[in-house]
């Protein structure tokens, strides 16, 4: 789910910004996985997404850092990483 959220923000950047509050409500949820390999995995996506969606993240900004402030104190070496 969390590729086709990064090919949707690649082909279409509009129809995720228009609706990126109900995506990132369901995304932040795979920033605080328990699973290590789909938190790290929702880590790299983001990294990757940010510079598409830019601008439309300011509604989803403060979920978003604590998510990923979180993830700071991971003691999986790839989770701190990404």
């Amino acid at each position: 789910g969390v590729v086709l959220l990064l090919d949707h923000c690649k082909s279409s950047p509009q129809l995720i910004s228009t609706n990126i509050a109900q995506l990132f409500d369901v995304f932040v949820l795979r920033l605080r996985d328990c699973n290590q390999k789909v938190n790290q995995q929702a880590l790299e996506v983001l990294a990757l997404m940010v510079p598409m969606l830019r601008d439309a993240l300011h509604p989803v900004l403060v979920p978003l850092v604590a998510a990923v402030t979180e993830n700071l104190n991971s003691k999986h070496l790839g989770i701190y990483t990404a």
